[in-house]
């Protein structure tokens, strides 16, 4: 019987020591097909919205600037509008303009009526003032009438004993008012009381 001690080192006797249990790490499972359905669809909603802000942006720069090409036409158009404001109204006093030159061209030939000349300028005036009537251009009533700092200007004073003080006595200037405005104040005379006459007294009786 062999009772020789084991040495450490015999393989045989010598056992492995049990290392220590670690956890196991779960494999990475792959991603199901609804999650990645899912990333798929919200991508394509960014997408959606990206494309849909851009297209938002393009079009707020082209109403911008369609709104600066209007005012640019409407700031023209007003300005053209007030360059040629007074069209009509100088076609139509071109005619009278024309009149007047006849009536010149009449009164310097050696023989000229003179009531015919008179007569024809009367025509002349009369033309004007319905051509003014015709853009709401009215003479003032003056003459007769009680005075109106508003409509009238007076220029001076004549006592009168026929009219009541504050009357219009005579029209110096015409006055014309364009539509509800004054566009010019009529120049008038304005009767006065007249002057206090001293009654004369009797020569005492000697």
């Amino acid at each position: 019987m062999n009772n020789e001690p084991v040495q450490p080192g015999d393989a045989a006797e010598q056992r492995a020591t049990p290392e220590p249990d670690t956890p196991e790490q779960p494999a990475p499972q792959p991603a199901t097909v609804e999650q990645a359905g899912a990333e798929v669809a919200a991508e394509q909603v960014v997408a959606e919205l990206t494309a849909a802000l851009e297209a938002a942006k393009n079009a707020e720069l082209r109403a911008l600037a369609e709104l600066d090409n209007f005012r640019k036409r409407m700031r023209r158009e007003q300005e053209e509008q007030l360059r040629y404001a007074n069209w009509n109204l100088l076609a139509d006093l071109l005619e009278v303009v024309d009149n007047l030159s006849r009536a010149v061209t009449a009164a310097e030939q050696p023989n000229a009526d003179l009531n015919s000349l008179k007569e024809g300028v009367k025509l002349v005036l009369d033309q004007l003032h319905r051509i003014l009537s015709k853009y709401h251009c009215e003479k003032i009533p003056a003459h007769g009438q009680p005075f109106d700092p508003e409509v009238h200007s007076a220029v001076g004073q004549v006592p009168s004993s026929d009219c009541p003080p504050g009357t219009v006595f005579q029209v110096t200037r015409e006055g014309y008012r364009l539509h509800e405005r004054v566009l010019r104040p009529a120049e008038v005379l304005v009767t006065t009381e007249p002057p206090c006459q001293s009654t004369p007294t009797a020569p005492a009786s000697s």
